[in-house]
């Protein structure tokens, strides 16, 4: 069940009617939930004393919420990814290689080669567990900017190219063997 937290009433009732599926209700001190949808980024520090669920910012980003969505955002993809971020805490997407474990839950991966906890941003780990769910073919840019970033398919950015980057140094000499940059997006080999 997803707490939804916003001082507009309003709103808070349409997203509520428009979350059904993921059984929504409006925020409620005591009960328990498995992530709070917070609108309101002067809110989340008081939200994170009064449940020990995640916060979901809805709006921008925020350093203590467990995930930042932009708006605007379309209803469909808003519950895509609360179903994606709530079955990764549920069953903690995880792939073992020859060469490396993964924890999306842990947000870690590690080179057993010789044992090195590699710690990943939180962007990092979604864009392994995102390429965990799509293992058996090629994920396109356009797909990894919407699922990951939020981003629209049509906008020009560079973002998934840094972020690979910057996760092929941290992993080192054996990062070909687990991630392939093709023309056509991005592929792990598990």
């Amino acid at each position: 069940m997803i707490g939804v937290f916003s001082k507009n009433d309003r709103l808070g009732t349409a997203l509520v009617d428009a979350l059904t599926s993921l059984n929504a209700e409006k925020f409620k001190t005591g009960d328990s939930y498995e992530a709070v949808l917070c609108l309101e980024p002067d809110m989340v520090e008081l939200l994170s004393e009064k449940t020990k669920a995640p916060i979901i910012m809805l709006g921008r980003q925020h350093e203590e919420a467990a995930l930042s969505l932009k708006t605007p955002i379309r209803l469909d993809m808003l519950r895509q990814r609360l179903n994606v971020f709530l079955s990764a805490r549920a069953t903690d997407i995880t792939f073992e290689t020859a060469d490396f474990l993964f924890s999306a839950h842990k947000r870690q991966l590690t080179d057993k080669k010789n044992g090195r906890e590699i710690a990943l941003t939180e962007k990092e780990s979604a864009l392994i567990a995102y390429l965990v769910t799509c293992a058996d073919h090629t994920a396109t840019k356009e797909q990894l900017l919407e699922a990951v970033w939020n981003y629209r398919p049509d906008i020009e950015t560079h973002t998934i190219e840094s972020h690979v980057y910057a996760l092929k140094q941290k992993i080192g000499i054996h990062a070909d063997s687990l991630l392939q940059s093709t023309p056509e997006g991005y592929h792990l080999f598990i």
